[in-house]
């Protein structure tokens, strides 16, 4: 599968639109800012699953006090999709 190569935008357009550059990394595309001319940093979309969407509801569930041994495991499971 081929993939894409990054959208070149200058620093300029990355800081007047850095909302919709954010929407379409959220979306899978990257991008490579440049600062006139030369490549600085590249902004990709993370790795981490889009399966599920965690709140702070879902951490509520986990008691602090007294848990089980197995807490902090269990909490970045959660935070994390471990």
């Amino acid at each position: 599968m081929k993939t894409k190569p990054a959208t070149q935008i200058g620093m300029r357009e990355f800081l007047r639109n850095i909302k919709s550059v954010k929407t379409a990394v959220g979306n899978g595309e990257e991008f490579e800012v440049l600062d006139h001319a030369t490549p600085v940093f590249k902004v990709v979309p993370t790795k981490a699953s889009k399966s599920h969407k965690y709140t702070f509801a879902d951490l509520s569930q986990f008691q602090f006090n007294a848990g089980p041994k197995t807490l902090a495991a269990d909490v970045d499971g959660l935070v994390y999709g471990n």
